[in-house]
Parts: structure tokens; C-alpha cells; sequence
């Protein structure tokens, strides 16, 4: 079981019908029969204790529920709380925010709790960078490989992402003579992409002493390199020295 989603019910709260002894998992209250199915893997975070003073909460995560009634399985002792705390009848239970719904603050991607749901978020500290729980893993905003040149989204080390979740821009320049027929290959800066090149624009940077050319995409394109075509205006190669500017957008 994989309690991934987690849910929110703005009315969901009340107290318990019958008492929850410490570690059990069937948890009893009217409040529930509001709720719709949870299964996995959805799940619903709700608070015990709260309200209650010198008594420390325990988080409890719905995580199977058939609609109408008034009993649910539950993981106990949720979110770094104490699963074997005993709770009578009448406990006040019911959804709040709770940490895990805000920023979390961690040293390393080691702390990050494994079990934090999809879209949660944390700060580590040690590489300043905000992480978010996706399917492919923690991933961060912002991707910077070696150089600078990059921005889009990655993982910290040590994290999986699938390709379906990485979008990457890579700008910057080179320059180099094309050869006889005007093809000019072009190495993207950083090492290119993971997987493929999506989309380019690219552009002459140097002054008007070395004549007019058109530059034109050709194929066939690499996840490293931009294949260009550069031509005079006449029709014929371009084959002198060419600075070229570049925007490529890939994965």
C-alpha cells in the first residue's frame, strides 16, 4: 500500500464514538459517515487530541473507508507522532493542517520523510534548494548543470526523475566554420540533454563583415548537439568563420 494522495474534507471532525487503544487501526466516529470511499492510494490525515492540554497529538491517516460509515482503518502515529498513545471516547478528532501540509525544513534530502505525499515540499538547508514529492521522486525548480547554462527542473542526487517530468533550457554560443555544404553541428553547453533536443532558435552574434546568411534547422539532432544549415542569401553554403547564438529547449 502506497499512501501517496492525500486529501482534504473541509468538515471533517467531531470526536471518537468508541475508545482507540494505542497501536489499533480501526478508528470509530460519527464524522466519518460524511466522508466519501478512501482507498489507496488516497489517504486522509486526522488529528487526535487536539484541544486537549498537556496532551501531545497524534496524527492517524484515514486510509480505507467505504462511504457512509462510521469506522476507518487508519495508520497510527503519522508525521513523527506517537502511535501507542491510548484515546477514550469523546477525544476530539478531526482534519488540520498540519506540517506536512506547510514547508518542511530538513538539513539533506536524506531527512525528507520517504513517506511524504505527492506535492509536498521541503527546504534543505545544507544546498538551499526547495524540493517537491513527485511520482519520479524529490524534485527541485530550478536544474544547473556544470557551467550555469541551465534552467528547468531536476532531482538532488540520489533521486530518479523520469523524463516525462524534466523540462530543461540550455542557451549559449559558439563559433566554428561550417563545412563545404554550410551544416554546421553545434555542441550544446553543459553536456546537451538527458534524453532529446524539443526545440531550438538560434542566431548570428558577429557584425556584417563576413556577408548576410540564412540559418536554417537541419537534422537530425542529438540530445548533446543542433544540427544548422547556413546559407547566403543567393542560395549557395555559407562556409566562413560563423558565431552563433542558441536557446534550446529539451529533456
Amino acid at each position: 500500500m502506497a499512501a501517496t494522495h492525500r486529501l482534504t474534507f473541509n468538515k471533517a471532525f467531531g470526536r471518537l464514538d468508541a475508545v482507540l487503544p494505542g497501536s489499533s487501526t480501526t478508528m470509530t466516529a460519527g464524522f466519518l459517515a460524511a466522508l466519501g470511499t478512501i482507498s489507496d492510494p488516497n489517504y486522509l490525515p486526522v488529528v487526535l487530541g487536539d484541544g486537549l492540554p498537556g496532551t501531545p497529538l497524534e496524527v492517524v491517516w484515514v486510509i480505507q473507508h467505504a462511504a457512509g460509515a462510521t469506522t476507518a482503518t487508519v495508520l497510527r502515529g503519522q508525521e513523527g507522532t506517537d502511535p501507542t498513545q491510548v484515546w477514550d471516547e469523546g477525544t476530539p478528532a478531526g482534519e488540520r493542517i498540519t506540517t506536512w501540509d506547510l514547508l518542511l525544513q530538513h538539513a539533506a534530502l536524506a531527512d525528507v520523510p520517504a513517506a511524504l505525499h505527492y506535492g509536498g515540499r521541503a527546504f534543505l538547508g545544507t544546498i538551499k534548494r526547495l524540493v517537491t514529492k513527485t511520482p519520479s521522486g524529490l524534485l527541485s525548480g530550478i536544474y544547473a548543470p556544470p557551467g550555469g547554462h541551465g534552467i528547468g527542473l531536476s532531482a538532488p542526487t540520489g533521486q530518479t526523475v523520469g523524463a516525462e517530468h524534466v523540462q530543461m533550457r540550455i542557451a549559449g554560443a559558439y563559433q566554428a566554420n561550417p563545412d563545404g555544404s554550410g551544416l554546421l553541428t553545434v555542441p550544446l553547453a553543459s553536456g546537451g540533454f538527458p534524453n532529446a533536443v524539443d526545440a531550438f532558435t538560434a542566431m548570428r552574434t558577429e557584425g556584417g563583415s563576413q556577408g548576410m546568411f540564412v540559418i536554417s534547422g537541419t537534422g537530425p539532432n542529438t540530445k548533446t548537439t543542433i544540427s544548422l544549415r547556413l546559407t547566403n542569401l543567393n542560395g549557395t553554403p555559407f562556409t566562413q568563420g560563423a558565431n552563433i547564438m542558441y536557446d534550446a529547449v529539451g529533456h
